[in-house]
């Protein structure tokens, strides 16, 4: 404030008759106070612009035929996925109760690996039909899941249905107690693939074209 009040007296003593005095005072004020404001402005603008910037990192800008087709993708491909998971769970359960007449347990168990083995052959082609439309890490993570799927049902011919199931169980005892792991590891992917796809929807924002009835 004394730098402003020192410049304005210099200005006082250069010029000469009240009027022109206050003409330059008032002048010189102004353009110091346009200079304050504009740089306030200017900082409120990149503060603005940067919080503008970072919600555009945060957010996929698609058109709403973009977006309805990803959600129609992801709601097959999560059915059918689930659908596996829940037929593959059965395969090696963490809670066992066989039936106490062979004969109906083996039936029993070929009901089981047929019901995984289909459901497992319907979710492997929605990935595999959906791979070209989805992004590459939310697609692998549905084919991890899978290839696990497809070796717990291998595991379970091996196992349970073979003539020879329990000399291959006596033989290779940590891999069969493997299995029965691999059920809850298995499980645990689903959730996290179903978290992942949450947080990806969730930035997933429709494009506003401005012209009714225009969405692409």
């Amino acid at each position: 404030m004394e730098a402003i009040w020192q410049t304005a007296f210099a200005i006082i003593g250069s010029v000469g008759g009240a009027g022109a005095i206050i003409w330059a005072i008032s002048r010189w004020f102004a353009n110091v106070i346009a200079e304050r404001m504009l740089k306030k402005a200017e900082l409120a603008f990149a503060k603005d612009l940067a919080d503008f910037q970072s919600k555009l990192e945060n957010k996929n800008y698609i058109s709403k035929t973009r977006f309805d087709l990803e959600i129609e993708i992801y709601q097959k491909l999560s059915e059918a996925t689930l659908q596996m998971v829940f037929d593959n769970n059965a395969l090696f359960p963490v809670l066992d109760h066989p039936f106490p007449d062979i004969n109906e347990e083996y039936n029993r168990m070929v009901k089981v690996c047929e019901a995984a083995t289909y459901s497992y052959n319907l979710a492997n082609k929605a990935i595999r039909q959906s791979a070209p439309f989805i992004p590459k890490e939310i697609y692998e993570e549905f084919c991890n899941i899978r290839n696990d799927c497809h070796r717990q049902i291998i595991m379970f011919q091996d196992f349970r249905l073979d003539k020879m199931c329990k000399e291959l169980i006596a033989d290779s005892k940590d891999q069969y107690r493997a299995c029965f792991g691999r059920t809850q590891e298995i499980s645990t992917k689903l959730d996290d693939l179903v978290n992942h796809l949450r947080e990806y929807i969730a930035k997933l924002d429709v494009l506003d074209t401005g012209i009714a009835g225009v969405h692409d």
